[in-house]
């Protein structure tokens, strides 16, 4: 980890689990600033920043979940510097978030601004169209309206957009831990 100490931009691509020791040693490079990963899920269905995990210096997170069932959750006091996070989420169906809605965006004090791509079943053409208020797919609504709803408890009203991408299947990935 010393070596790491002035690191502040880290691409990791394609990654299949990210596990909470890894999210421990990335949250421990005290010159982060730029991250971003790719990843199919998360250990047991879950990815959680926890206030503890570090990542004191981050300004920017690009984060893109590939695969269905896996939660995402930001706690409380975790990355206070954070001012911009991009999210690709599949949301073909309330699994595949894992129960997740708002995703503890509203612990982000320092955000200025959201972007969240959802990945769904089938395209919306319309150049307006709002996802919270989608009157074809509850599971893109909820989502997008949780997430709005906690964003709007920011103090400096941080911006949003939203995007949805079409992909043809829903893909579950388990990633499941070895220790007892």
């Amino acid at each position: 980890m010393a070596s790491l100490g002035n690191l502040m931009v880290l691409k990791l691509h394609y990654i299949l689990c990210l596990r909470p020791e890894d999210v421990e040693i990335l949250g421990a490079i005290p010159s982060l600033l730029f991250l971003v990963l790719i990843i199919a899920g998360g250990t047991n269905g879950r990815i959680t920043v926890h206030g503890r995990n570090g990542f004191r210096s981050l300004k920017y997170l690009d984060l893109n979940i590939f695969r269905c069932g896996t939660a995402l959750e930001f706690q409380v006091g975790s990355m206070p510097k954070l001012e911009h996070v991009k999210l690709a989420l599949p949301v073909h169906k309330r699994e595949c978030l894992n129960g997740a809605s708002d995703l503890g965006i509203q612990h982000l004090s320092a955000l200025s601004k959201v972007e969240v791509k959802l990945e769904v079943n089938c395209m919306r053409s319309s150049s307006n169209y709002n996802p919270t208020e989608d009157k074809k797919d509850d599971t893109v609504r909820w989502v997008a309206s949780a997430i709005n709803s906690a964003i709007m408890t920011l103090p400096n009203r941080p911006t949003i957009r939203f995007e949805t991408r079409r992909i043809d299947h829903c893909e579950r990935f388990e990633c499941v831990s070895s220790l007892p």
